[in-house]
Formats: C-alpha cells, sequence, structure tokens
C-alpha cells in the first residue's frame, strides 16, 4: 500500500509540472487584466496567456461565467477563486480569477457575466467586455 502511495504522489508532482509548464507557453508571457479593463482593446500575441481577476461577492450564489467565447482564437485554461485579504469573512468578495489562452490571430469580444448559475432567465447582475485583438 506505502508503494502504491508513492506512484500515486509522483503522478501526481509530474501532472502539475507539465500543467504548469505548459500554462505559461514558451515565452511565458502573460497579460493581466483587471475589472478596470473591461470594456478596452488589447492587444495580445497568439499563444500569450491572458489572466482576468474579477471582484466575485461570496455568500450570495453571483458567479461570474465567460458568454461569448471564440473557441477557435481564445481558450478557456482555469478559473479559479482567490481570497482578498488576510483574512477570508464569511460571505466576503474573493477575486474569480480566470487564466485564458490566445490561440489564433484575430479579434475577439470575450463578454463574463455576474449572475446566479440556476437564474437563467433573469439578466446579469454584472457584464465586463473585454476586446482582444490577437496577432
Amino acid at each position: 500500500m506505502r508503494r502504491r502511495g508513492w506512484w500515486w504522489a509522483a503522478l501526481m508532482g509530474v501532472t502539475v509540472a507539465i500543467l504548469t509548464g505548459t500554462a505559461l507557453g514558451a515565452g511565458g508571457a502573460m497579460l493581466e487584466l483587471t475589472e478596470q479593463d473591461c470594456g478596452r482593446e488589447r492587444e495580445v500575441a497568439a499563444g500569450e496567456m491572458i489572466r482576468l481577476v474579477l471582484p466575485e461577492p461570496g455568500g450570495t450564489g453571483y458567479l461570474w461565467e465567460p458568454r461569448h467565447l471564440d473557441p477557435a482564437r481564445l481558450q478557456l485554461v482555469e478559473s479559479t477563486t482567490a481570497r482578498r485579504g488576510e483574512k477570508q469573512l464569511l460571505g466576503g468578495t474573493h477575486d474569480r480569477i480566470f487564466l485564458f489562452r490566445a490561440t489564433a490571430p484575430g479579434k475577439v469580444r470575450l463578454t463574463l457575466e455576474l449572475r446566479r448559475p440556476w437564474e437563467k432567465e433573469e439578466p446579469a447582475a454584472k457584464s465586463c467586455t473585454l476586446h482582444l485583438n490577437i496577432r
């Protein structure tokens, strides 16, 4: 049993190393965006990573969800959350972190909406649209 645990740990370590190494691409370039970039046009190179951080209210059910995503030019790699500040307050705001990879040249309109997933017919509480020019 002990031997099996070792192999599992080794496999997970290799998997994390591969994912981490390929996440940044060959050059390791990353475009960092925040809520202040919503509505703006940004230039990005094909193969470059885009990290978008948006504030998300905790305990309300509201989540940021990508709506308009051109999978031929832009790939969602990861969506995670991170706490804000030193203490995580129950129901406090946290950050939703999206990691995208620009895969092919062209113009892309990326729209994300802050909504409750079960309220599909309700309008979004907030939205963020980015205009990306992938070269």
